[in-house]
């Protein structure tokens, strides 16, 4: 909605200027469909109660853990959900958009065709040596500031700035950071470390610095970060959106059969 608009004025006895309402656009796509199963073979079930005749009291805890396949898959599925929302608050070179899937099979989605947000909301300073977070010359708070006071002026209450460590540390390599801590306590700081830096830039920008760490593996194994290095998002005191989790033809099919359990499905709506 953004910067609400003031009355215009008018004479009395006159006709009411009539407002324009403001315009919007309806994007439609397909959801993203993400499938897969786990089966506990005959042979599994001759090796449990084989196991299960052991005297162990860890047996059927371990158990639990290996053949808990629900909680497994649904797991499965709350990453990709995670996934596609820090790619949105992350964005691909800024742009706002969803990349998620395999080789064989890759959803792509783009927000942002014409790039007008992109070129109103990103800021990139990765070609301009003196300014990159990583560098003594950099100025992180300075630029954190300059997106705070840019949500300001279209409306908006800037509230947290996100990032990883990875970020963080490269942040706190400024020699503003340290010029900053000395003019907030009057005393110098050779080496800035993590609380150091959080202290000045939360007292310095009045946002909360929210640090994401969390990680998750692939189809192939290989662990990836679900914020990317070298991003960080001013993020504001709104609610960004809604997530809905939609119904999977095996949950439509078995729905209301007293045999199966599909409760794992999920297909009720979900806040971001």
């Amino acid at each position: 909605k953004g910067a609400g608009v003031s009355l215009a004025p008018s004479n009395f006895d006159a006709l009411s200027t009539i407002r324009p309402r403001k315009g919007f656009e309806i994007a439609k796509s397909e959801m993203p469909f993400f499938r897969e199963s786990m089966i506990v073979k005959e042979q599994d079930e001759m090796d449990i109660m084989r196991v299960r005749d052991m005297d162990d009291p860890y047996i059927d805890e371990v158990l639990s853990k290996i053949y808990d396949d629900v909680e497994e898959l649904s797991e499965g599925a709350r990453i990709n959900m995670e996934r596609m929302r820090m790619q949105l608050l992350s964005g691909n070179n800024g742009a706002p958009g969803i990349s998620i899937g395999t080789a064989d099979q890759t959803y792509l989605y783009d927000y942002d065709p014409s790039g007008a947000w992109l070129a109103n909301n990103y800021v990139d300073i990765s070609g301009t040596p003196t300014n990159k977070w990583g560098t003594t010359t950099a100025k992180p708070i300075s630029d954190i500031i300059t997106g705070k006071n840019y949500l300001a002026s279209i409306g908006y209450n800037a509230r947290y700035v996100l990032m990883n460590s990875t970020t963080f540390t490269e942040l706190q390599q400024a020699t503003e950071v340290g010029n900053m801590y000395f003019s907030l306590t009057g005393m110098p700081q050779v080496i800035v470390d993590g609380d150091v830096a959080r202290t000045v830039i939360e007292r310095k920008t009045g946002l909360i610095l929210l640090i994401y760490d969390k990680v998750y593996a692939d189809a192939a194994g290989t662990t990836h970060k679900f914020y990317p290095d070298g991003f960080a998002s001013i993020v504001c005191d709104q609610q960004l959106g809604n997530l809905w989790a939609g119904t999977t033809p095996e949950e439509r099919t078995l729905l209301g059969d007293a045999k199966v359990n599909v409760a794992a499905g999920e297909s009720r709506c979900h806040k971001v």
